[in-house]
C-alpha cells in the first residue's frame, strides 16, 4: 500500500522500490503501514509517558523529596522516551519492520513503569505519612511546629503556580493543626482503646474532607474559599461519607475493643503500648476505609484482600511513626504524687486477708506491714516499706510516705496481678507504679483523699 501511494505521489518520476521507496514513506502512513498490535502499544507508550509525568507534576515537597529514596521510576520514563524516540524515528525513515519488531519491548517497558510508577507512589504515600503521624504524635512544641510543616510540605507542589502554593500550604497547615489537637485530646480522654480508634477515624475523615484543596478551587481553576466551605459541608454529611464514617468508627471501635480485651492490663501499665496500639488500630481503619474509596472512584469491585492488605500496611506504618512520641508519653503519663497524712503500721506474725477499697480479697504474709489510715487498711511488702515510709518523729507506730507515688488514671475497667492478690479497677482508678516496679490499684475516692499532684521543689 505505501508502494502504491508513492506511485501516486511521483507519477512524472520513475517507480521507486527497496529501502529508498520505505524511506520516503510518510509518518501518515504509520497507521495503514503497522500492524493494530504494534499501534495500540505506541498508543499505550505515549499514554504511560503522559501519566508518568503528570504523576511528578502531581507531586507535593514532601513526596518529591521520598522521590530521591528509590530512583528506577526516573531510569524507567528515561527508557520510555528513548523508545519513543527510536520507534518515532523508525517512522520517519518508513522503517516499519524495526517498530514492529519494537512492540515486544515496548508492551514490557510500559508493564515495567506502570510496576516502578506504583512502588514510588507506595514509598511516598506510606513515607509521608509515616513522618506526618510520628510528628502528630510527638508532644509540647516541637510536635507541633513539625506537624504544622510537615502538612505543609505534603499539600503545597512545586510545578503549581506560588499563588496555588501559598493557598495549599495554609489549607496543609490548618489539617495538620486540626489532626494534632484531635489526636491529642482522643488520646488524653478517659475512654476505651476502642471509643478512641473510633473518634480519630471519624474525626480524621472530617477534617481530611473539610480541609481537601478540590473543594476550595472552582472549575476555572480559581481558588473559592465560600463555595469551597459550602462544598465540604455537602460532602461531609453526603450519604455516602456517612455511611463510610459508621464503617470507620465500627471497624476501628470492634478493633479497639478486640485488642483491649486481650491486652487491656498491659495498656494500662504502659502508656507506650497504648498510643502504639491507638495509632496502628487508627492506621488499619483509615487504610481500608482509603482502599474502598480508590475502588469506588475507579468504578472497581472492593477487594477484600487489597482492603485488608492496605489496611495491615497502613497500620504497621502508623505503630511504627507512633514510637518516638510512645516513648514520651511512656515518661510523661505516670504523673508524680505526694500522699498526704500519715498511717498507723505494725508488723504482721501471720496471713491476713483484706479487702481492698474495689472489694479485691487480698492477703499478706507474716513479715508484712499491716497499715491503716482510719478507713483503710492494707499490707506492704517490707524492702518495699522500708523504701517508701518513714516513721514520724516522736509518735511510735506512726508513719508517713516519704517517697513520691507515681500513677496514672485508668481509662478502663482493668484487672491485674498485684504482689497481694489480683486487683480490678474501674475508669476513674489510679494505677500505682512502686519503686521496685510493681504495680496496684488504687480506687479514685481514696486516690483523692490521700494524694496531691506533685508541684516539685
Amino acid at each position: 500500500m505505501a508502494e502504491s501511494k508513492s506511485e501516486i505521489k511521483t507519477a512524472d518520476k520513475p517507480v521507486e522500490s527497496g529501502r529508498e521507496n520505505q524511506n520516503n514513506t510518510s509518518g501518515h502512513d504509520a497507521s495503514t503501514a503497522l500492524s493494530r498490535e504494534a499501534m495500540q502499544s505506541l498508543a499505550s507508550l505515549k499514554q504511560e509517558i503522559k501519566d508518568h509525568k503528570q504523576q511528578e507534576k502531581s507531586q507535593s515537597y514532601l513526596g518529591t523529596a521520598f522521590d530521591y529514596l528509590y530512583r528506577k521510576d526516573e531510569k524507567s520514563l528515561a527508557q520510555l522516551e528513548l523508545l519513543d524516540k527510536t520507534a518515532e524515528e523508525a517512522i520517519k525513515r518508513g522503517d516499519f519492520k524495526a517498530v514492529e519488531k519494537m512492540r515486544l519491548d515496548i508492551d514490557k517497558q510500559v508493564k515495567e513503569d506502570q510496576r516502578v510508577r506504583g512502588v514510588q507512589g507506595d514509598i511516598n504515600f506510606y513515607g509521608s505519612t509515616g513522618v506526618k503521624v510520628g510528628a502528630i504524635m510527638v508532644g509540647g512544641p516541637v510536635g507541633w511546629a513539625a506537624t504544622g510543616a510537615l502538612y505543609m510540605a505534603d499539600e503545597a507542589k512545586p510545578a503549581d503556580r506560588a499563588r496555588d502554593q501559598v493557598i495549599d500550604a495554609g489549607l496543609g497547615l490548618a489539617k495538620g493543626l486540626a489532626f494534632k489537637g484531635l489526636v491529642g485530646g482522643v488520646l488524653g480522654a478517659d475512654v476505651n482503646l476502642g471509643l478512641k480508634a473510633g473518634a480519630m477515624s471519624l474525626g480524621g475523615r472530617s477534617i481530611e474532607t473539610v480541609l481537601s484543596r478540590g473543594n476550595y478551587y472552582d472549575e476555572k481553576g480559581q481558588f473559592a474559599p465560600a463555595s469551597g466551605l459550602k462544598n465540604a459541608a455537602a460532602q461531609n454529611f453526603s450519604p455516602t461519607n456517612l455511611a463510610m464514617d459508621a464503617a470507620a468508627v465500627g471497624l476501628g471501635y470492634g478493633l479497639g475493643y478486640g485488642v483491649t480485651k486481650a491486652f487491656g492490663p498491659v495498656f494500662e501499665r504502659s502508656a507506650f503500648w497504648t498510643r502504639i496500639a491507638s495509632s496502628g488500630i487508627n492506621g488499619m481503619s483509615s487504610g481500608a476505609i482509603a482502599e474502598i474509596n480508590l475502588a469506588r472512584a475507579a468504578g472497581q469491585a472492593v477487594s477484600f484482600a487489597k482492603v485488608g492488605t492496605r489496611a495491615i500496611a497502613t497500620g504497621a506504618i502508623y505503630s511504627i511513626a507512633a514510637i518516638p512520641g510512645a516513648v514520651q508519653a511512656d515518661q510523661t503519663d505516670f504523673r508524680q504524687y505526694q500522699k498526704q497524712g500519715t498511717v498507723k503500721a505494725e508488723r504482721l506474725t501471720g496471713a491476713l486477708n483484706w479487702q481492698s477499697g474495689n472489694g479485691d480479697i487480698m492477703s499478706g504474709q507474716a513479715g508484712d506491714w499491716l497499715l491503716s489510715d482510719g478507713k483503710n487498711q492494707w499490707t506492704v511488702k517490707p524492702d518495699i516499706f522500708a523504701k517508701t515510709y518513714g516513721e514520724v518523729p516522736g509518735r511510735p507506730g506512726e508513719y508517713m510516705k516519704t517517697a513520691l507515688g507515681t500513677a496514672r488514671r485508668l481509662t478502663f475497667p482493668t484487672q491485674i496481678q498485684t504482689l497481694e492478690g489480683v486487683g480490678t479497677g474501674k475508669a476513674g482508678d489510679y494505677m500505682m507504679r512502686g519503686p521496685a516496679g510493681e504495680y496496684y490499684i488504687v480506687g479514685a475516692e481514696k486516690f483523692n483523699s490521700m494524694y496531691r499532684p506533685y508541684k516539685g521543689q
